[in-house]
């Protein structure tokens, strides 16, 4: 069992990263079209990842704001989000995707000049391309570190790395990769005037450039020999080179590396003294430069200019290029120098954020254990006062006396509450809180803390209803104890905020996938409300909730950041709407594991049931217990509830009871003298008669070990509860057994039509809304673009299905697919991903009209929902 439920936690999705991609790929969408915009969508999506811990998703947004940085001439803040970027990619394991953005980094240095800094960076990048053992990548990684000690002038390390790549892709036998890194080390001979070498390299470069046919290839060593022939004075080889390689740049249209050849070929004219050809195509080169706007190889450009005019005797035109190439080269000089200053300035501050996040991780572990131990110094005493608070609740004491006494009770019970609120908080903060992962029954849990919460309902005459959908499946895979926490911090706190009214919860199965189940679960209250400027600080720790700055409920204040924290620490979402005098809507989203996957049926839709509460004045205890306070404690508790209880203080009395009298269940105290629990329990089940010989046995005992446990089931003992026990517990395990007539009364409602509805509109949007932190603003953005997009992207399908184009049709339904997973709407995301894949796998086109044609109905229908819902918040702003 443990390896299926490992098994089941390795196949579990996560919705939020889901989302957060979406988001991403909105942003790099918008890019083009709105800068400003896709930056604030980039920027939502790094919170939300970092909040998430997704370490992808940061990674990948820090990378996109550092491009857009650097197509804005903001070199230093680029360089800071790529290193950035590259150390979350780190963190995360992502070493591909870590030595990528290490590359821009170094793209950048090496561009504007800065080559000690590029090979830092390069050294780096290769690093993490060998984590990788990608062998293409790392035979990439050692041509670039190569071209920067070219850079360096450090030629013998270029080459020595060059031919590490080299024996990488001829062992790969990638004939590409063979041909460019021959160029490389060609050249590097070439710039170290080692022309034979070089012109082996080259030669070898070209020649499988020209088998391979690539234009992008043929270009590098073409220009390359181009320049070899000009230093070898063999002119007419060298044009005839040059001419070939402005053919293959053309081709191409990189006008970078076209500069530079006209650049290279007006100095082979400089060379044959044709200064006016020189001064012309040096003229053609530098025109280029000043339109793609580069500073290099523009300052060469105008020495080579320069050059020309002064030995054509033309010396105001060469004062002036010569003039430009000393002003450009100072600027590049000056940029190196502050890119320099800047990376020394990152690093310094790189060290002392390190410095602060241990010196805080330290403090937050000393605080964290200074809670822990605290809290349990103040149990210790605490148990002392409740102890002798029920010793003196037994002698007898006056009306007075007693009020006295409760109060006391009631003062440290609340405390013991405190402090389980600080110590959970604490668990959490130091991350030593585990998630168990075993089956239960969902719904004796949700019907356990119906009953604990009902009490206190009843007290102050709160209707309680409960609305379960009847495809969530009998048993989940989860953790029992924290779900139990979470649903029943919301139950109290919906009673402890309503004083008249009423307050229901429903339950409903959200999507369901393979062996992974989401449930939605709704508490409502008509409460006295949230006000609107305290909606978005209720999660947080140490918060407590006032009302007209007259009424303060108490507690720690941390009871709904521990939920939102086992929330979200589960991979689920949590979120409220409020208004003050109407009340409020908890809603959280939980994910599950399930032991079988759902028939096709349930996951289609399903009736509804309601939870209705036991009537448990039905059900008769016997409570075998010898300790008088235990006995008070027990029947007090049990009485509260409404179970009718009888006390038995050995295991005689509790024969004798068994014998005249039928019960529902008993409870047993394990350690009592003459006869223990075990022993008693052994003769009701092999001496009494049916049905006294089949009642359900409940151990009490202060032993917790496993072993006590499977002692108690082996000898006959249905269930196991550790004193002390909370009323929760003590419920849940006797509901277990309990078995009333009005257990779950069906529902027999249709099953709803899986056409998008106002409520799903409503849902995506308080998803959106929770997505952007509260902001309608960007919210109503988002929605606008949906509804021009959706309907643009919907028509251009149209027409490419018309054509039977099924690539185009792959298109332009990807692009759309971003849009409607974003509406998390399972009946359109389940249909665009039906239509992706038929058109991109060209696999059952004849289906495709069909289904297209129910889907632009229902997203014709989104539209119009989405259009009425824009209408709705802007109200609501």
């Amino acid at each position: 069992m443990s390896q299926s439920l490992s098994n089941l936690a390795l196949n579990e999705s996560n919705n939020s990263e889901e989302i957060i991609t979406n988001l991403i790929e909105t942003a790099r969408t918008l890019r083009e079209a709105d800068e400003l915009q896709s930056v604030e969508f980039f920027q939502k999506a790094m919170m939300l990842s970092q909040n998430a811990g997704f370490d992808m998703g940061t990674g990948e947004c820090l990378s996109e704001l550092a491009a857009i940085h650097f197509s804005k001439g903001d070199t230093g803040q680029a360089l800071s989000l790529y290193h950035e970027a590259s150390l979350v990619f780190e963190k995360g394991g992502f070493m591909q995707k870590a030595c990528e953005s290490m590359h821009q980094l170094s793209d950048i240095c090496y561009t504007i000049g800065n080559y000690d800094q590029a090979l830092e960076s390069r050294l780096m990048a290769l690093h993490y391309s060998k984590l990788t053992k990608n062998s293409m990548l790392i035979a990439t990684c050692y041509n670039k570190l190569g071209e920067v000690y070219k850079a360096l002038g450090d030629y013998e390390k270029a080459i020595e790395n060059h031919k590490q790549s080299l024996k990488i892709s001829e062992n790969l036998k990638d004939k590409e990769m063979i041909s460019m890194t021959s160029f490389y080390i060609g050249n590097c001979y070439n710039w170290w005037n080692q022309l034979d070498a070089a012109y082996e390299h080259l030669d070898e470069s070209l020649r499988l450039a020209d088998e391979l046919n690539i234009p992008a290839i043929q270009v590098k060593p073409t220009g390359s020999l181009a320049i070899l022939f000009t230093k070898l004075k063999e002119f007419d080889k060298s044009m005839e080179y040059f001419f070939r390689a402005i053919d293959y740049v053309n081709i191409t249209g990189d006008l970078m590396l076209k500069a530079d050849l006209l650049k290279s070929f007006g100095n082979l004219f400089i060379e044959k003294k044709d200064y006016d050809q020189a001064i012309k195509v040096l003229s053609e080169s530098l025109a280029i430069a000043e339109d793609i706007k580069i500073k290099y190889p523009k300052n060469l450009i105008h020495r080579f200019l320069s050059d020309a005019y002064e030995k054509s005797g033309d010396f105001k035109n060469a004062l002036y290029h010569h003039q430009q190439f000393t002003d450009i080269s100072g600027e590049l000089m000056n940029e190196a120098v502050a890119l320099k200053t800047k990376s020394i300035q990152l690093k310094y501050d790189l060290e002392e954020t390190r410095k602060e996040k241990e010196l805080a991780e330290k403090a937050i572990l000393h605080k964290d254990q200074f809670i822990a131990n605290i809290s349990h110094e103040i149990r210790t005493p605490l148990n002392g006062v409740l102890g002798m608070a029920n010793l003196l609740a037994d002698t007898n004491p006056t009306a007075e006396q007693l009020e006295y006494i409760n109060t006391i009770k009631l003062s440290a019970n609340n405390l013991i509450a405190i402090i389980n609120d600080i110590l959970d908080y604490s668990k959490i903060n130091s991350g030593d809180i585990e998630f168990d992962s075993s089956e239960y029954k969902i719904r004796e849990i949700i019907t356990g803390i119906a009953q604990v919460v009902k009490v206190k309902a009843d007290e102050k005459k709160i209707k309680l209803s409960f609305n379960f959908d009847d495809r969530i499946p009998e048993i989940v895979v989860g953790d029992s104890e924290r779900f139990s926490q979470i649903l029943l911090h919301l139950f109290t706190n919906a009673i402890k905020f309503t004083d008249a009214g009423d307050v229901s919860v429903a339950m409903q199965m959200l999507d369901s996938k393979g062996l992974s189940i989401k449930i939605l679960f709704t508490v409502t209250d008509t409460g006295i409300g949230i006000p609107e400027e305290n909606i978005h600080s209720i999660f947080e720790s140490f918060r407590q909730l006032t009302f007209d700055n007259k009424r303060i409920f108490g507690g720690t204040g941390l009871g709904l950041s521990i939920v939102k924290q086992l929330v979200e620490l589960q991979g689920g979402t949590i979120s409220v709407n409020s208004k003050v005098g109407h009340g409020s809507v908890f809603k959280v989203e939980l994910p599950f594991k399930l032991l079988t996957e759902l028939d096709k049926s349930k996951r289609k839709g399903g009736s509804k049931s309601d939870v209705t509460i036991k009537d448990l004045t039905l059900v008769r205890i016997l409570l075998v217990e010898d300790n008088k306070v235990n006995q008070f404690l027990a029947q007090k508790l049990l009485t509260k509830m409404g179970f009718k209880v009888e006390i038995a203080n050995n295991g005689k009395e509790a024969l004798a009871s068994l014998e005249k009298s039928m019960f529902d269940i008993i409870l047993m105290d394990v350690q009592m003298p003459e006869m223990n629990g075990y022993e008693l329990t052994q003769l009701i089940r092999t001496t009494l008669a049916s049905p006294a010989n089949t009642i359900p046995i409940i151990a009490l005992t202060a032993y917790a070990s496993n072993q006590e446990k499977e002692k108690a089931k082996s000898l006959g003992m249905s269930d196991y509860i550790t004193k002390p026990y909370s009323p929760h517990e003590l419920l849940t395990s006797i509901l277990k057994f309990v078995k009333t007539n009005d257990d779950i009364h069906e529902n027999e409602q249709a099953a709803k039509p899986s056409d998008v509805t106002v409520e799903d509109i409503r849902l995506t949007s308080e998803k959106l809304i929770q997505l952007f932190s509260g902001s309608i603003e960007d919210v109503l953005s988002l929605l606008h673009m949906l509804v021009g997009q959706i309907p643009q992207l919907i028509n251009e399908s149209s027409g490419h299905i018309e054509a039977k184009n099924w690539p185009a049709t792959f298109q332009s339904i990807h692009k759309l697919k971003s849009s409607i997973n974003l509406l998390k709407i399972n009946s359109l995301k389940n249909s665009v991903s039906e239509l992706e894949e038929f058109s991109r796998d060209q696999i059952n086109t004849d289906r495709i009209p069909p289904v297209f044609d129910e889907f632009r109905k229902s997203c014709e229908q989104t539209v119009r929902l989405i259009k009425d819902e824009i209408v709705r918040l802007k109200k609501s702003v």
